[in-house]
């Protein structure tokens, strides 16, 4: 009797959504960690410098 009082009623709901809520928690957090770590190694050549003039081409427009 004692364990379908505790499978029931409002400790069980809260206990349920507390679970729900851990997991959540925990797959946002994984999602973090991957995203940082796809940021960190993940570097990209074309935006991480300035590549410099050509030097035999320059603009004689002026």
């Amino acid at each position: 009797m004692m364990i379908r009082k505790l499978q029931s009623g409002p400790f069980a709901e809260r206990a349920r959504r507390s679970a729900r809520e851990i997991a959540l928690a925990v797959v946002l957090t994984l999602a973090a960690i991957v995203f940082l770590v796809a940021a960190i190694h993940g570097h990209a050549p074309e935006t991480a410098s300035i590549s410099p003039p050509q030097s035999g081409v320059e603009n004689s427009s002026n």
